[in-house]
This record gives structure tokens, C-alpha cells and sequence, in this order.
């Protein structure tokens, strides 16, 4: 919803206030020309929803667009501090406006964030969850979590776009086999299915990859696919105006420019993402699929600083808390600042990693109390090791004692694993944490949430 301090202000009349009020300043002379040659003459934005087409005049806070300027005159940052006190802007028009010198001539992009304290301990906090996390999962495990989270990362992210599909069809749909579901929803999911497959040969910083996961992600959906829109559109919740987009002009200039600072800034990848994906949204560079894209690409980009990101339905948890994912947006436009989505995603991030995942047949559960002698053989678990060598890892000589307290309550709690379940008692059988396991290594290292 829009801020009741944000009144509905022409281009224009920015524009003209800055003229009228400074006329003999040459920042005031800058910012008047740029306003009037490049905001002023946009038509007003069709709002597309329900199949009705709405026009709507942008607002003080839509002029927070990112609009390529040529450069600025000398001594502009002095300049421009006065003449904005002197035009008495509001808050969020100054906002706007005292960064538009940033974006001509050489100087590089900068998206609007701040670290807060609550960002950087979730960083650290993912950070040595996930390091936990990679080290306990061998790459058996790794394949064959990804299959199943690959379903789950697929329902989410279509889930929050209106996509009625189960975990359950998406399975077998992935299989090859028949639906009977919406025609649209199926292409929906097999379009995602053939995106995920390709996953692996994305850079994140190519604008050429970009596109081509646009084009296979809403191909047989919309007629613009694989390239920048050529019209504006709108976000409305309900019959409000929620969000405006840049013009379609300016996307491509916009993408370039966001492009170029993933692929330079020295940011934790934690936070590149969260912020890339906030500005994508923000910009809204496709007729139709922002959500999806944003969503996967940052995927993308947290995969190649840990792969284990591939496998962790991070979506599942935002179509959960749905509401929450676009409050999260919003607040982060009217503040200029994306912190609010920052911190909402990196919290997102640290649930998905701190519950147990099950199959998508499974029922969620909670992942049961341990007695110390079963921690100290999750603990001493590495890789798949057999009955002498857990022994002798946990300083154990009486092999009853071993399997009655450690190794059998270990199995009924699934926590652990045969690697020849039809054959016990083998000569070759060893052990190995299952997923719930590793999990519960995860709860305990960094705490449940």
C-alpha cells in the first residue's frame, strides 16, 4: 500500500519545482533538463491485472527509477545538498534525486542497503551451518537430495504465482507421466523442469544466460519471452497501486548496470543475492515470470559459492510465508533501501537449512530428542564407517554396550543408516547418517530457530 506522506506528483511538477526554485544553480539547471527530457514525456504506466488495463500517473515514490543521466557538473554533491534543503522535497523525492549524480557519465552502479547487526549475524549464522552442513553430506546424498528438493524448490516458486500443482503431480510429471491438471500449469512446471536442467551452466553475471532462462522458463506462456518488455506494467495488490516499474525503456540500462555490480562487488554472496534479487524485482525487466527469475537467479548466484544451495527449496519456505516475502519488498522500496528484503530472505535461507527435510511423500515431523550416547555417534560419524571403527572412534571396547545404547537407537530414529539394510549382520555393513541425521547435527551446532 502506498505511504499516506507520499502524494501522487507528476514527473513534471519535480521537475519544475527544481527549476523554479533554483533557476540560476547549474545542479538545479542539471537536474531540470534530465527530469524533463527523460521522466516528464512518460506516458502513463498500463497497470495490467484480471484482464483490465488501468493508467495511473506515477508517483514521488516511482521516481526512485534508476534513469541514465549525462554527468553532472563540477562540486554537484555541495550543489545539490543546498538546492534540495532549498526546494524542500520531501523525504523520498530527495532520495530519488541525490542519487541520480551516481548514475551518468563513469562512476559505477551502487544498489541503495545497509548491513544492520541483524544481517551480519544471520550471515555468519548460514555461514557455518551450511560449512556444517556441505562437510556431512556425501555425494550419493547430495544427487538424490537434489531430485527431491528440485521438486520442492519447483512447487514453491510456482505455488506463490498461482500454480495449484502438488509436490506430488510435479513428481510425476518429472517422470513422464500423464496429469490431468490446467494446460497452462503443466507447461508452467515442465518449463521449470527443463530450467533446472540447465542450471549448472548459468553464470549468474551473463545478461546472454539470463535471457535464455526468461525464454525457457515462459516459453508457450507469453509472446515476449527471452527479452527485455516493451511496455510498463504495475503491481496492484487488490485495486492499489502497489508498485510502478521503470519504463520500458530504461530496463535494459538498468539490467546492465545490475549485471555489471554482481559481477564486481566484493559483498558476501549472501547479501549480493538477496540484494540482485530485491533490484530485479524492482525493475521488473520481463512482461511477465520477475518473480520466478528473481527467485531462481538467486539461487543461481548462491550455488556457485556453495553448491549445496542447488539442493535447498528456499522457495517452499517463501510461498509459506508469502505475505511476509512481498511486506518484505515493499518496505524496502518505500525506504529507498533493501535491508527489510535482506533480512527476510537471509532468515528464510536459515530456516530452509535448519529443518528437517523429508521426502515429498512424508509428512513434516519434528525431529526426535537423543540420549548422549546417540549425539556422540552422530558426532563421530564420517562418511560410512563400519561397527570396529565407530568403536574405536567413540573409545568404546564392549560391543553390546555399543549396540544396545548407540547403534540401535541411532536406526529407530532414523538418524542413521545401513549401507546393506537386507543383510544386518554382513561381515561388510557399515553406517551412515540419513538426512534426518544431518539435520539434527545442523539443529544442534547453530540451534533451532
Amino acid at each position: 500500500m502506498r505511504p499516506v506522506d507520499t502524494p501522487v506528483v507528476s514527473s513534471g511538477v519535480i521537475a519544475h519545482k527544481i527549476a523554479t526554485r533554483s533557476v540560476r544553480n547549474p545542479v538545479a539547471k542539471f537536474l531540470s533538463e534530465s527530469l524533463q527530457n527523460r521522466l516528464c514525456h512518460t506516458r502513463p504506466t498500463a497497470v495490467k491485472t484480471a484482464g483490465m488495463t488501468k493508467h495511473v500517473e506515477p508517483t514521488v515514490a516511482d521516481l526512485r527509477t534508476r534513469v541514465r543521466l549525462p554527468p553532472p557538473p563540477p562540486d554537484s554533491s555541495r550543489l545539490l545538498s543546498s538546492l534540495l534543503k532549498k526546494a524542500s522535497l520531501n523525504h523520498q523525492t530527495g532520495l530519488f534525486l541525490s542519487r541520480l549524480p551516481t548514475l551518468g557519465g563513469n562512476m559505477s552502479y551502487q544498489p541503495p542497503y545497509t548491513i544492520t547487526t541483524t544481517i551480519l549475524n544471520q550471515v555468519a549464522t548460514i555461514s557455518e551451518a551450511i560449512g556444517r552442513l556441505t562437510v556431512l553430506t556425501d555425494q550419493e546424498q547430495a544427487l538424490r537430495l537434489r531430485r527431491i528438493n528440485r521438486v520442492r524448490t519447483i512447487h514453491g516458486s510456482l505455488a506463490i504465482e498461482g500454480n495449484t500443482l502438488s509436490e506430488g503431480q510435479i513428481t510425476a510429471i518429472l517422470e513422464g507421466k500423464q496429469v490431468i491438471a490446467p494446460p497452462r500449469e503443466v507447461q508452467e512446471v515442465k518449463n521449470a523442469l527443463a530450467a533446472y536442467d540447465r542450471f549448472d551452466t548459468w553464470q549468474p553475471g551473463s545478461e546472454t544466460d539470463l535471457l535464455a532462462a526468461h525464454q525457457i522458463l515462459m516459453s508457450g506462456l507469453i509472446d515476449e519471452t527471452g527479452r527485455y518488455r516493451q511496455g510498463g506494467v504495475g503491481i496492484l495488490s487488490g485495486q492499489e497501486v502497489i508498485h510502478m516499474t521503470p519504463p520500458a525503456d530504461r530496463a535494459p540500462y538498468l539490467m546492465a548496470d545490475l549485471l555489471n555490480w554482481l559481477t564486481t562487488t566484493d559483498a558476501h554472496p549472501l547479501i549480493v543475492s538477496s540484494v540482485f534479487h530485491y533490484e530485479f524485482e524492482f525493475i521488473h525487466p520481463f512482461a511477465d515470470g520477475n518473480g520466478r527469475m528473481g527467485r531462481l537467479w538467486q539461487s543461481l548466484i548462491l550455488a556457485r559459492w556453495n553448491p549445496l544451495f542447488a539442493n535447498l527449496p528456499v522457495e517452499n519456505l517463501i510461498f509459506e510465508h508469502q505475505a511476509e516475502y512481498y511486506q518484505a519488498l515493499q518496505a524496502s522500496t518505500q525506504q529507498t533501501n533493501s535491508a527489510p528484503f535482506i533480512t527476510f530472505i537471509l532468515q528464510t535461507i536459515l530456516d530452509t537449512i535448519t529443518t528437517p527435510q523429508d521426502t515429498p511423500q512424508d509428512t513434516p515431523h519434528d525431529t526426535p530428542p537423543v540420549t548422549p550416547q546417540v549425539d556422540e555417534l552422530l558426532a563421530a560419524i564420517r562418511g560410512e564407517m563400519d561397527r570396529e571403527s565407530l568403536q574405536t572412534a567413540l573409545g568404546l571396547s564392549d560391543r553390546k554396550s555399543f549396540r544396545e545404547r548407540y547403534l540401535k537407537p541411532a536406526l529407530a530414529d532414523k538418524l542413521i543408516e545401513m549401507t546393506i539394510p537386507d543383510k544386518p549382520s554382513s561381515r561388510l555393513q557399515k553406517y551412515r547418517l540419513t538426512d534426518q541425521g544431518r539435520q539434527y547435527l545442523v539443529l544442534n551446532a547453530t540451534g533451532s530457530p
